[in-house]
């Protein structure tokens, strides 16, 4: 078996989360947050696409700012982040929504839009990601399931790296 350089296995097994990092810096706003999003959740790319405000804030009323971003996610999350999404949503989402003179009751429901406040589609994310990729003259085009892919594989390998717990010599 070969190994196709088009496959998502392939570039995700051939990109280092530094690597990541770096081309999430490179990214415009109108992509960053959502590429935030998926790098410390590893969540699906069609799940944070379609991820609504009302589906966020039911959860943040029901698990607080935390447990909500943990229960959307694929990796367990640093408390450092439980911000993440309620500030997007009501600080920098809302500025954009009220700088486009889009009335509340006219708002998109998903929480990452386009500059034109449209909802983002995966094709049109990853069209963004592969002209980045391009410029920056990336050997293998960075998607944003190869972000996901990235993640949860470094999520995974630092919970192998985790010592382990001697077994209990108590037996009950």
């Amino acid at each position: 078996m070969t190994d196709d350089k088009g496959t998502l296995a392939y570039a995700a097994d051939h990109t280092t989360v530094d690597e990541v990092g770096a081309f999430i810096d490179e990214l415009t706003n109108e992509y960053k947050f959502l590429a935030i999003f998926v790098f410390v959740t590893a969540v699906a790319p069609e799940t944070a696409i379609s991820l609504d405000v009302a589906t966020v804030n039911s959860r943040i009323a029901k698990l607080g700012d935390l447990g909500a971003l943990q229960s959307l996610s694929n990796v367990p999350i640093h408390r450092d982040l439980e911000l993440l999404l309620p500030v997007f949503i009501r600080g920098r989402r809302a500025a954009f929504l009220k700088r486009k003179n889009i009335p509340a009751s006219e708002e998109p429901p998903q929480v990452y839009l386009d500059r034109n406040a449209r909802p983002f589609t995966l094709d049109n994310v990853n069209a963004a990601f592969l002209r980045l990729s391009r410029k920056l003259g990336l050997p293998i085009p960075i998607k944003l399931e190869t972000i996901a892919w990235v993640a949860a594989k470094q999520s995974m390998l630092e919970r192998l790296a985790m010592p382990q717990h001697e077994p209990s010599s108590c037996r009950h």
